[in-house]
């Protein structure tokens, strides 16, 4: 994903359980997951037993409350849906 680099400050959209709406929260991305698809890998192989990665997914630490959170495989949403990231709005 263009523009996704580790360090960057994104948005972090957080939904708690039991929380009704969503909270957003600043985060500095801390890992970029490359895309990966086990399923295109043969059976047995390191790859196919690896993790599904979308393009945009990564590890984050997202300041809620004032400290840093780890935040681990959250995926990219224009939409901001929860439990994902997005970029900052322009000002």
């Amino acid at each position: 994903m263009e523009g996704l680099t580790i360090g960057r400050i994104v948005h972090h959209v957080s939904q708690l359980e039991g929380q009704v709406g969503t909270t957003e929260y600043a985060a500095i991305v801390s890992r970029v997951h490359a895309a990966h698809h086990p399923e295109n890998f043969s059976a047995g192989s390191i790859e196919s037993c690896a993790e599904s990665h979308n393009d945009g997914d990564v590890d984050l630490f997202a300041f809620m409350e004032s400290k840093p959170v780890p935040v681990y495989n959250v995926s990219y949403s224009a939409e901001k849906l929860p439990n994902s990231w997005h970029f900052i709005e322009q000002a």
